[in-house]
């Protein structure tokens, strides 16, 4: 079981100049203050940036760095974001990453029989919409070139495994999900093709509490697992944009500060993955 959401309201004492005890009125302002000053990604000109966000702590010495990315990006977007992991790890920071892989067989096998099935699909068909290679010149995140942004072993992941997220979901959802993307993939447009498509992303939508929600808690809870034996850590996280305000709601939770945001380019507007 995870502990309960421990960044389900935002802290709002802890953005710089901000009273410690807001007046109770003005309260929901400084909320949406908080929602909408971490954000993940913007579109500058012809291009969509990721943020990199960088927070301090006014007691210890830790610092996290949180950096968004795209999973298909422009291949100068990944040498940027590998230098900038490589300066944090020289300055003793450590490197928690996302990756929602499937478990291993004997793990896979005390899992419900839909979920044996559907995690291994389901797992499959992201992969191959990341893997796709559009004439656009990106690159997918796990390619295999010099501009590939490739985990190092020492990196550690905290995400929940594939058949983890299935059984969390049910087996509608998840049936629906699988569907959707097949269709969405498929070069075939017919009536019955977009009304499984539409039912997909419904269901997607539908599915942020866990695909997304379920995940970043377990993000966040391994930043206070580190902390627990080294206040004075320093952390990067990598994560897919769609996690970063969440899981900065987390790191503001726990007293720090956002201190800086760096933006990349990563991709062309019309070719967004």
């Amino acid at each position: 079981m995870l502990a309960p959401d421990p960044y389900a309201q935002p802290c709002i004492s802890n953005i710089k100049g901000l009273p410690r005890k807001p007046f109770f009125a003005i309260q929901p302002f400084l909320c949406f203050y908080i929602h909408t000053m971490i954000k993940s990604k913007r579109i500058v000109g012809q291009y969509v940036e990721t943020a990199i966000h960088e927070f301090d702590h006014p007691n210890i010495e830790s610092t996290i760095s949180l950096v968004s990315v795209l999973h298909r990006a422009l291949p100068s977007f990944y040498d940027q974001v590998s230098d900038y992991i490589d300066d944090r790890e020289h300055g003793g920071s450590i490197v928690h990453v996302e990756a929602s892989g499937l478990p291993d067989d004997e793990e896979l096998a005390s899992y419900p029989k839909w979920v044996q099935t559907l995690a291994p699909r389901i797992r499959e068909l992201v992969d191959g919409v990341i893997d796709e290679d559009p004439e656009n010149g990106t690159k997918s995140q796990f390619e295999s070139d010099h501009h590939s942004l490739n985990f190092k072993d020492h990196w550690e992941v905290h995400d929940l495994n594939a058949a983890e997220v299935v059984f969390r979901l049910g087996r509608i959802r998840s049936q629906l999900l699988a569907s959707g993307i097949e269709r969405s993939m498929s070069r075939r447009v017919n009536p019955v093709s977009l009304f499984i498509g539409t039912l997909g992303i419904c269901a997607l939508r539908l599915s942020d509490n866990v695909i997304v929600g379920d995940r970043n808690k377990v993000a966040v809870q391994a930043i206070e697992n580190v902390l627990l034996q080294d206040e004075n850590q320093h952390l990067t996280l990598m994560w897919g944009a769609a996690h970063t305000p969440g899981i900065a709601r987390g790191i503001l939770s726990k007293k720090y500060r956002h201190k800086n945001t760096i933006w990349l380019k990563a991709d062309r507007v019309n070719s967004v993955h």
